[in-house]
Parts: C-alpha cells; sequence; structure tokens
C-alpha cells in the first residue's frame, strides 16, 4: 500500500486553525487510553538527563530540569499522547486536536480542532517532525508532517489507527498501529511516500530502534517483534501483559505496558522488572543504562538509576 504526503492546505507558519469540536465517533479498538484522569501521564522524551518532558491528559505538562518536577502551563485542556523534540527549547506536543510547541520555559498551541487524534510523536531535527494517529471524522490512520514552515499531511485506508512513529532520520521513517480487526499494520516512508511492509504481528502499539536494521515492535497481544534489516523475529512477553510504549540507547532496550509492567532486553530475552507500581505505564525513555524514566496512569513517574527504581509522583512542583 502507498500513501502520498502532500500539503494540507493550513498556512505556512504556526497559526492555530479552528475546525469546530472533536465529533462523537466510533474509534476503532482502544484508540483513546483508558485512564481519564486528568493527570495521568501518557508520554515521556528528553533532551539530556537535565531536561525531561512529560505530558499528559487535561492538558498536563511536566518537566524536569535534573533535580525535580515542575509543572508548566500547557495553553491547553485538550488531552496530550505524545512528546517529542530536538532540543529543550525546541518541544512538541500532540494530542486530542492539538499541537503544543514549548520551549524550555513555556508552552502554546499552535493548532487546535483539526479533527485528529494524534497519539505520539518522533522528531529528528528542527525541520523534521511526524505525528501519527487518526481522523476522528472518518477513522482514517493519518500522518501529520512539519517541515519547518508548513505542515504536510497523509492518510491511509479506513479503518486503521496509527499508534506511534519513529524513524533514523527524514527520508527513513516508520509508522504502525491497528487494524479494526485488531491485526497490525506497518509501513515505512522515505519523506515522501508511505509503503505497507511485511510486518505480520499484532496490534502494533510502540516502536523503537536504534538504526535502520535495529527496530523493536511492541504489541497488546503476543510476541515483540524485531527487524533486523531483512528478517522479522518474535521474542516472547515474559509479562503476558498487553506493552503499550519502547524505549532505549542502542543494544538497551525498554519496553513498558498494563499494570506496571516494565521489560528490559538482555541482548538475548526480555526480563521482567519490578517498578514497585501497578499503575499502566504508557510510555518510557532513556538517556542511558543507567537514566531510564517511565510515566503513567495518576501522573506516575518512576526513574530507574542502574540499581533501583525510584518513585517521583508526588514530587512535581505545582
Amino acid at each position: 500500500m502507498r500513501l502520498a504526503v502532500a500539503l494540507f492546505g493550513i498556512g505556512s507558519s504556526f497559526g492555530a486553525v479552528s475546525c469546530g469540536g472533536t465529533p462523537d465517533v466510533p474509534r476503532p479498538e482502544d484508540a483513546k487510553p483508558v485512564e481519564q484522569s486528568p493527570f495521568t501521564l501518557t508520554s515521556v522524551w528528553g533532551s539530556s538527563p537535565q531536561s525531561v518532558w512529560a505530558v499528559g491528559e487535561g492538558g498536563t505538562v511536566v518537566r524536569f530540569d535534573g533535580d525535580h518536577w515542575s509543572a508548566v502551563d500547557s495553553g491547553t485542556t485538550s488531552d496530550l499522547y505524545g512528546v517529542t523534540g530536538s532540543s529543550d527549547s525546541d518541544v512538541w506536543a500532540v494530542g486530542d486536536d492539538a499541537i503544543v510547541h514549548c520551549d524550555a520555559s513555556a508552552c502554546s498551541v499552535v493548532m487546535k480542532g483539526m479533527f485528529e487524534l494524534l497519539l505520539d510523536a518522533w522528531q529528528s531535527g528542527p525541520d523534521d517532525l511526524w505525528a501519527s494517529g487518526l481522523a476522528t471524522d472518518d477513522d482514517t490512520g493519518i500522518v501529520r508532517h512539519w517541515n519547518g514552515s508548513s505542515w504536510e499531511f497523509a492518510e491511509t485506508s479506513e479503518g486503521h489507527v496509527l499508534w506511534d512513529v519513529w524513524g533514523t532520520g527524514p527520508n527513513d521513517v516508520w509508522t504502525g498501529g491497528s487494524r479494526l480487526d485488531g491485526t497490525g499494520f506497518l509501513a515505512r516512508g522515505d519523506g515522501t511516500t508511505f509503503d505497507e511492509t511485511t510486518y505480520q504481528g499484532g496490534s502494533l502499539r510502540g516502536l523503537w530502534g536504534s538504526a535502520a536494521n535495529d527496530l523493536w515492535v511492541a504489541t497488546y497481544e503476543g510476541d515483540t517483534q524485531h527487524w533486523d534489516g531483512s528478517t522479522w523475529t518474535s521474542f516472547p512477553n515474559p509479562s503476558g501483559q498487553p506493552l503499550l510504549r519502547l524505549g532505549g540507547t542502542g543494544k538497551d532496550v525498554w519496553a513498558v505496558g498494563m499494570k506496571g509492567t516494565v521489560l528490559r532486553w538482555d541482548g538475548a530475552s526480555w526480563t521482567t522488572m519490578a517498578p514497585s507500581t501497578t499503575e499502566n505505564l504508557k510510555s518510557v525513555w532513556a538517556s542511558s543504562s543507567n537514566d531510564v524514566w517511565a510515566v503513567g496512569g495518576h501522573g506516575t513517574l518512576v526513574h530507574w538509576d542502574g540499581t533501583s527504581w525510584m518513585d517521583a509522583t508526588n514530587s512535581v512542583i505545582r
């Protein structure tokens, strides 16, 4: 399957676009995270150990400066599901009909009311940002691209929800999710078009890799999948819990999921870790093997320092 990326006609700058409210339409399988707490954290990303951002429902944005977490005004009450950036002064959050841009101290809404549920984002540089999700007016999987001056827009066939997006650079971008029947879907793009890959695993929830020949897929049910550049290989999920996101550094790979699930790849198989929480963990980010953050339900913030897990959930300064 191939889909072309074309300009969406929304202007060449950060102007907000108002298209009315979000319609109450059916969404593909579990398209919106389960918890409805305004402080549920859904995504985490950092530019360094001294600059880590997390976003969540109700427009929640919090930032870690290496010492403590502080709340940041996002300018919206829309649920935010993905955060990424190219530096501490170029951070993007995407969510339910909203796109937010932040620098080191403040955030502003740059788009709203698009009839879109954007579930995650990935950025290779200031002029290359990708976001994936669902068009809520027709249940069509969508991909958005910011090229530094304008937004480009692509869509797949109806009945797709694109849960995640990841790439190695502007000309090598992957996005995937699930179809209405629950089967997994993964496409790879060259910056202009996306083609469906040979992936045949379960409903895809997380994408992460260290290179074009080292890509991991986390699934809601069943085995994880690994792409080595030519072949897909399945590896069992020892937790038995649905997985929601991936992160890592090099060959040190982490997966998180329901009921406090944390898995770590040891080079041959996944091992289960215990971060002392039963909250659903929605996202994980690592700067090194001894600096890993995971976030989830009811504002959960947990940190791995290479030896033990620390719970920082109640440390946010408001």
